[in-house]
């Protein structure tokens, strides 16, 4: 995908409620937006930052809304509106790709919220918009691609939306789950003809030439921020992230083995 090794935000969005006779227009009766989730991703690794704010809609939450994503008309009440949430929504979109799962669900109402703030940008200028629905559509024709359906191939857990309900923030991050994967696969590493004595682009391995390499260690901040991501991957998961796991022992015979 274009610009999938820059700064990618996986979004997702809940709302008052949606109408399912209006033939999509689901903003026309007057639905608004209640919460705005959103996680970065850069060079296809989670960064660990996120935008995520509820919203006060100024009118009340459908109750079929509120069975899916648990947002109360009390719980909304004190918290901010779309125009003094906006400038720090558009600060952290702007110049980015913006997946979201059906995406013109979710941009019809964030575009309305932008109008109804008079402002005059809509998510199509202050970013590039994909939509992780058709990607998945042209990827499995035929085959169910909703997030959920997507979330059981990949093997993404889903277990805190099936127990808490939707969320714009962990929908977010399961999008973004979703989409690693998705888009991914094993990369195998290159070298140059220089490095490998092959072709440019030959897929040979460097052979070992007793040259010393530069060993560059992370820095204080970039152990406390791996640290943190591991801890939001445990908490969201509810699993031991990989590099937290105990190495397992060698099988039985192994080590002699080895020694053979």
């Amino acid at each position: 995908m274009e610009n999938d090794s820059g700064r990618l935000v996986a979004l997702d969005t809940e709302t008052t409620g949606m109408n399912n006779d209006d033939g999509g227009e689901h903003v026309e009766k007057g639905h608004r937006v209640i919460e705005i989730g959103a996680v970065e991703i850069m060079n296809r690794r989670l960064t660990g930052r996120k935008y995520h704010v509820f919203l006060n809609p100024e009118m009340q939450v459908s109750k079929e809304a509120e069975a899916v994503h648990h947002i109360s008309d009390e719980f909304l009440a004190d918290k901010k509106k779309f125009i003094e949430e906006m400038p720090g929504f558009v600060e952290f979109i702007r110049g980015s790709t913006v997946l979201i799962h059906n995406a013109s669900f979710d941009t019809a109402f964030l575009n309305q919220e932008f109008s109804l703030a008079h402002a005059s940008e809509t998510m199509e200028s202050v970013s590039k918009v994909v939509d992780t629905l058709a990607v998945a559509k042209e990827m499995f024709p035929g085959e169910r691609v909703s997030l959920d359906a997507l979330c059981t191939r990949f093997e993404v857990d889903r277990t805190e939306r099936e127990t808490e309900g939707h969320g714009a923030l962990l929908d977010a991050l399961l999008l973004a789950e979703v989409y690693l994967r998705m888009t991914g696969g094993q990369r195998e590493l290159t070298f140059g003809d220089d490095a490998a004595g092959g072709a440019p682009g030959s897929r040979k391995r460097a052979r070992k030439t007793g040259a010393h390499f530069k060993v560059i260690h992370p820095s204080e901040a970039e152990l406390a921020l791996h640290e943190s991501i591991l801890d939001y991957v445990a908490r969201v998961g509810r699993c031991t992230p990989v590099f937290r796991k105990e190495p397992e022992p060698p099988a039985e015979g192994a080590e002699a083995a080895g020694k053979q």
